[in-house]
């Protein structure tokens, strides 16, 4: 009963208290000015707003592909440098000796070109 009483007063204050606010017609002009220029502005932020997330899913997907370009040259070098040691091994294996050298073996040419002309000129 306490809860009700104190409802219907507050019920009735709210009646009393109530104000008949009047504007002029300039201020109802200014005020539906002023808010179609805020609902403009709020489409104006709402579509950059599409457009930042647009670009920042754009980004992310950049962002992947840099990575993966990244880990490709990676690769690559890794494979590249592979090449190179097998390269050097091949060097190594198939490098010429010492004795195929050609002025090892111009040296024999020479050495038995004279021995045999000296053998020649003192067989009488």
């Amino acid at each position: 009963m306490k809860k009700l009483i104190v409802i219907f007063f507050l019920f009735i204050s709210s009646f009393s208290y109530a104000q008949d606010t009047c504007f002029t017609e300039t201020e109802v002009i200014n005020i539906s000015v002023h808010i179609d220029s805020l609902e403009y502005l709020d489409s104006v932020r709402t579509e950059l707003l599409r457009n930042f997330k647009g670009q920042i899913q754009r980004y992310q997907t950049l962002s992947k592909q840099d990575k993966l370009i990244s880990n490709y040259q990676d690769t690559t070098i890794q494979l590249l440098t592979a090449q190179i040691n097998q390269y050097q091994n091949l060097y190594a294996v198939t490098k010429p000796k010492w004795y195929e050298s050609k002025f090892v073996w111009f040296g024999i040419g020479v050495g038995t070109i004279l021995t045999s002309s000296w053998v020649v000129k003192n067989i009488k």
